[in-house]
């Protein structure tokens, strides 16, 4: 979980389709989807950016094989490192 704009936390989840969706957990609304890698998502962590901000940071399965940074304000991808082949 990460802290909202407003105090309150969300959730992050990746899932086998690649997407990265974001949520509300007092309401259950997704707040942002993504898709986030050509393969499953095999790992989903949130780190503080360095403005103060969190940022959400995804490793892709065999056949994608890239690590990606996203706002999860916005869904906005900030950044990409990628190998040639394999699983993050």
């Amino acid at each position: 979980m990460l802290p909202g704009p407003d105090g309150r936390h969300l959730i992050v989840t990746g899932g086998s389709d690649g997407s990265v969706r974001v949520w509300n957990p007092d309401t259950g609304d997704q707040l942002v989807e993504v898709t986030a890698h050509t393969s499953g998502v095999r790992a989903v962590a949130v780190l503080p950016g360095p403005d103060g901000r969190h940022l959400i940071v995804t490793g892709g399965g065999f056949g994608d094989g890239s690590v990606r940074i996203w706002d999860p304000g916005t869904g906005e991808r900030l950044a990409e490192l990628t190998r040639r082949s394999g699983e993050v």
